[in-house]
């Protein structure tokens, strides 16, 4: 049976602790945000035995519960106190993400924080506050781009939450936020957000499917179109090349705009098109390193090898680690095959 988490609250009071020796109001309405969602969760196993309940809601906390299930089981990946409680969020986005980019760059600009490292964005849980960083960073010139998160994950410091917003009837959508999440458990490291990201849309999309199959369900496509995807990645090597140029501001501002316009005209019924630096930014957060995970999977004989291979890349300093997934070998050398056999 699951019970109250001790040793997440002690957690809690440590970083709110941890929280006044820090300056500035951002931390502050980050743990407030964390204490509030601590006092409206409820328990899952109390709302699935209680019999007054929405059935609707019942069923689609069980199928979290199996889905759960088939990442331990299928891939040991453990969660841990996670997805014990459950928490009506409603259907907006509890979280809203503001990210940056300097107006003749594709590379965004960075937060650092004391548990995740460095990320690629700065959130909030009230949509004012982000517009107001928005703002702020609108008048000194950077492109910026504010959108909702549905769910997050905090790696283990606390029990992360099932979630209204990202709780669906339709198992397979629940099972590509939520895998998406289960995958940062797998394979995370500080300070590159990019392969975090890639390594959790690739790695979560496929476990939905997986586990779509094991259900009997109409296993979905792929979430990602790679035609696209390559275009938005020349997009951005275009970009970069502009930015470097030596053509004037005001020829690279013409240059720029044309070049957005033309990837929108190319594909003008997609609406997750970036439209500036901060939205393409964020994009190759998420996807850029996409290609190289897939050609990863597909050098590795099974789930295991792979995982494994994770471990390996996770142990590497950022120029080794890059390389090695490049090498697409699961095997590429010694220390990874004694890790493989459990030695080290």
């Amino acid at each position: 049976m699951r019970t109250h988490d001790s040793k997440a609250f002690w957690r809690l009071v440590a970083v709110i602790i941890f929280t006044f020796t820090l300056s500035g109001c951002y931390y502050t309405q980050l743990v407030s945000g964390q204490v509030k969602q601590w006092h409206e969760r409820q328990p899952v196993q109390a709302l699935i035995q209680d019999s007054s309940q929405d059935p609707r809601l019942v069923e689609n906390l069980k199928s979290v519960d199996r889905m759960i299930e088939f990442a331990f089981v299928q891939y040991g990946i453990d969660v841990r106190d996670s997805y014990r409680y459950y928490i009506d969020t409603g259907d907006s986005p509890p979280q809203w993400l503001v990210s940056a980019a300097p107006v003749f760059s594709v590379e965004p600009k960075q937060w650092c924080y004391p548990i995740a490292g460095c990320i690629n964005y700065r959130n909030f849980w009230l949509r004012e506050d982000a517009e107001r960083l928005a703002n702020e960073l609108t008048r000194q010139g950077y492109d910026v781009s504010i959108h909702g998160a549905s769910a997050w994950t905090t790696l283990g410091w606390f029990s992360d939450p099932i979630m209204s917003n990202w709780l669906s009837d339709d198992s397979i959508e629940t099972a590509r936020v939520l895998f998406h999440e289960v995958a940062h458990r797998a394979f995370y490291v500080n300070d590159d957000p990019d392969l975090n990201e890639a390594f959790a849309s690739f790695f979560g999309d496929l476990m939905a499917r997986e586990w779509a199959l094991s259900q009997g369900l109409e296993v979905p496509r792929t979430n990602f179109n790679y035609e696209v995807d390559q275009r938005i990645a020349d997009t951005r090597s275009n970009l970069s090349d502009l930015y470097k140029s030596t053509l004037t501001h005001d020829e690279k501002l013409q240059e720029k705009s044309r070049i957005f316009d033309e990837l929108s005209a190319t594909y003008p019924t997609l609406s997750y098109l970036p439209s500036n630096n901060a939205e393409l930014a964020m994009f190759s957060t998420y996807y850029l390193w996409v290609p190289a995970w897939q050609q990863q999977w597909r050098s590795c004989e099974d789930a295991l090898s792979f995982l494994k291979y994770t471990e390996y890349l996770a142990r590497l300093h950022d120029d080794e680690r890059l390389a090695a997934l490049g090498n697409n070998n699961c095997d590429a050398n010694e220390e990874f095959n004694e890790l493989l056999a459990g030695e080290i």
